[in-house]
């Protein structure tokens, strides 16, 4: 289903809330214990919208998984 959300704001070409989506995979990745995905997916959706809400909202997440323990880089 997120996967979903995240094409059919791609369709509409609406990057607030695919970043907003991207958000999510990523809150998902630190969850299940790998910070170092969802860094990656985080640092993908903030190149990619303008929104501000949407970048605090990344970064907010960011900031979650850096803190997380284990690994933060692939690798």
């Amino acid at each position: 289903m997120r996967s979903a959300a995240l094409r059919a704001t791609q369709q509409a070409g609406d990057r607030g809330p695919g970043a907003c989506c991207l958000a999510d995979f990523a809150y998902l990745a630190t969850w299940l214990h790998h910070p170092a995905h969802a860094v990656t997916i985080l640092d993908h959706g903030a190149t990619r919208t303008r929104s501000p809400a949407a970048l605090s909202l990344l970064n907010v997440r960011r900031t979650r998984a850096l803190a997380t323990p284990g690994p933060h880089r692939h690798g």
